[in-house]
């Protein structure tokens, strides 16, 4: 559906309200107003907003915008966090839905490491203290905003409703750059889809590493970190982290994309009617592929030492995978950590659960021969993992 000019979304008028409540300049922006400009384009044209999608996107634009101002400020306040290195990160990839979330769910009951809770991916600034980290305001923020979107999502098929203190997915860091793949899960826009995929990110995740700095100004430890999107930034990522630790977990494709489909459709019926359930499960594959070809190709080209994690195995035996994790990037699994690990399995088994479930493949136009081409490499690679 087209939508006329009176009723489309408008990047100057966004850029403006976000300029207005800061009391701000335009010039402000300038490094990501192409950005701002094609999304906002390419959502007028392909993404069949209805009116309350058309609300939500705007207000999601200018949250990110806000967003950026107040990282910019922490920047100034904070400039020793800066100076701060982060050491030896550790970054979970892998296809969507290939078991990454209960890997890192498990990771982040170690006390020794550190991961952004979704509240602190959403509402990053000021850094969080440790003194009030488990009884921030912004915790309570963040989970209604969650409720919201479970509410706005009545044909999804849910296990269970996000809790904002656990571990998040960080390629929402990005967000605040314009240059997140969560827009392309959220929205049909195949055309900012065809410039985003062109970009360079070593901007992007420079900015990535200060958030991370400013969020450890005063809450450390060992940075546990989660995104299939650092299979396609992985040339940029190991340039600003020369030392991180990349664990790949891998599971049998057309599992992993209907998943990934039926969560896009889900996420698209909150801002259209319009949601084609075989566009979805077209995209979710064309990004699928990109990421297992570019990392593929990178660790083919750099030898790197990557840990691979099969989904069954992870599955079946969550505290052994772990502990073959720990060995592997040099770290012992402590006997405090494995027994909160086995408490938050036994409070959790949701997670083992969705791994057994099935999705409608056909509904988004997966099957064996619609995968096949996308994934060969990566299958003939990886398939006794899975």
């Amino acid at each position: 559906m087209k939508h006329s000019e009176a009723n489309s979304l408008s990047s100057s008028r966004i850029l403006g309200e976000a300029c207005h409540e800061a009391g701000v300049g335009r010039e402000v922006f300038e490094d990501v107003s192409e950005s701002l400009e094609q999304l906002v384009e390419s959502l007028n044209r392909d993404a069949a907003l209805h009116p309350s999608g058309q609300l939500r996107a705007a207000n999601l634009l200018k949250h990110a915008l806000r967003q950026r101002l107040e990282i910019q400020a922490a920047r100034s306040r904070h400039p020793a966090s800066l100076k701060r290195g982060i050491r030896r990160p550790l970054f979970i990839v892998g296809l969507p839905h290939s078991g990454s979330s209960l890997l890192h769910q498990l990771m982040c009951q170690d006390e020794d490491n550190r991961a952004p809770r979704l509240w602190e991916l959403s509402y990053p600034m000021p850094p969080p203290d440790t003194d009030s980290y488990a009884s921030n305001p912004r915790i309570g923020r963040a989970q209604h905003d969650l409720e919201l979107m479970s509410t706005a999502q009545p044909h999804a098929h849910r296990t269970r409703l996000l809790d904002a203190e656990e571990a998040g997915d960080c390629s929402a860091i990005f967000n605040r750059c314009l240059m997140s793949t969560q827009v392309l899960t959220h929205y049909a826009v195949p055309d900012y889809a065809r410039w985003f995929w062109a970009q360079p990110l070593n901007e992007s995740y420079h900015w990535y590493r200060d958030e991370l700095q400013l969020l450890q100004t005063n809450v450390l430890g060992s940075w546990v970190l989660r995104s299939p999107f650092h299979q396609w930034g992985v040339e940029a990522l190991q340039e600003v982290f020369p030392d991180a630790i990349l664990v790949q977990t891998h599971r049998e494709p057309l599992e992993s994309l209907a998943a990934g489909a039926s969560r896009c459709e889900s996420r698209r019926r909150i801002h259209s009617d319009e949601v084609d359930p075989l566009v979805c499960g077209r995209d979710v594959a064309d990004e699928a592929s990109r990421y297992a070809r570019r990392f593929g190709q990178w660790r083919e080209q750099h030898g790197a030492a990557v840990i691979d994690v099969g989904f069954r195995e992870l599955i079946a035996n969550p505290l052994d995978t772990l502990a073959s994790i720990y060995r592997a990037s040099g770290r012992k699994l402590g006997m405090h950590a494995r027994m909160r690990m086995q408490s938050w399995l036994r409070s959790n088994p949701q997670y083992a659960e969705s791994g057994q479930r099935r999705y409608d493949a056909r509904r988004y136009g997966l099957d064996a021969t619609a995968v096949q081409p996308h994934m060969t490499e990566y299958c003939e690679r990886y398939r006794e993992l899975f």
